[in-house]
């Protein structure tokens, strides 16, 4: 809280130097078509009058050059003070840069899932126990038409999860479960993405299910895999 608290009174102390320097500039303008003003009505005079003499400054704008300049102390302080917030926000990965692709629409109602992903991805990266059979399967479940396609989507995209695996494989929901039991053992499923780096490595097989499966068919599934 402190430390919103912090880039609070910094974003003020910047709109307060954008004000004073615009209210500077109007001084200038201002004072630039008095001066002219008074050389018109003093051409008559100008053989009396000294050429190298100077008007001198309006008292407005030496008073606007001293408030820019303890504006100008003020931020640099803020500056200063902010080293501490700069540390702390490094130590956090940035967010996902394009905010639209982290919303799914549902009835005109958006729904931020962000977590979601986060979540996902930590999932999928995490160093699985030895043994043949030990590999993780994660459900993704819910209605229909709520983004799970979507959000699963976006998670294959993610640039971590594309240098983790050297494959990402996908068995659409058009195939019944022994069809996918099937093609699995050829992988005729679609590959999403292959990577030239890595001939070996960790495949990630996403599976598509349209209805409910009977456990004895989701053990074959999960034995075949």
């Amino acid at each position: 809280m402190a430390m919103l608290q912090q880039l609070k009174m910094l974003r003020d102390e910047m709109h307060r130097g954008y004000y004073v320097l615009d209210r500077l500039r109007y001084l200038d303008h201002e004072e630039a078509g008095k001066v002219n003003d008074l050389r018109s009505r003093s051409v008559a005079r100008s053989t009396t009058s000294n050429p190298g003499k100077r008007f001198p400054p309006y008292a407005s704008s030496r008073q606007g050059k001293r408030e820019l300049k303890v504006t100008l102390d003020s931020v640099q302080n803020m500056v200063t003070d902010i080293f501490d917030f700069v540390a702390f926000l490094k130590n956090f990965r940035p967010m996902f840069r394009q905010p639209y692709s982290m919303y799914l629409i549902l009835e005109k109602c958006m729904f931020g899932r962000q977590a979601e992903m986060e979540q996902t991805i930590r999932f999928l990266l995490q160093r699985e126990p030895p043994g043949e059979y030990n590999f993780g399967v994660l459900p993704v479940i819910g209605q229909g038409k709520v983004g799970k396609s979507t959000l699963v989507e976006h998670v294959c995209y993610d640039a971590r999860v594309r240098n983790h695996f050297s494959q990402i494989v996908l068995f659409s929901a058009t195939k019944s479960i022994e069809e996918k039991l099937g093609t699995l053992k050829e992988v005729g499923g679609i590959i999403k993405r292959k990577s030239d780096n890595h001939n070996d490595g960790e495949v990630l097989i996403i599976v598509e299910l349209d209805g409910d499966v009977e456990e004895g068919a989701w053990r074959r599934l999960f034995s075949t895999s």
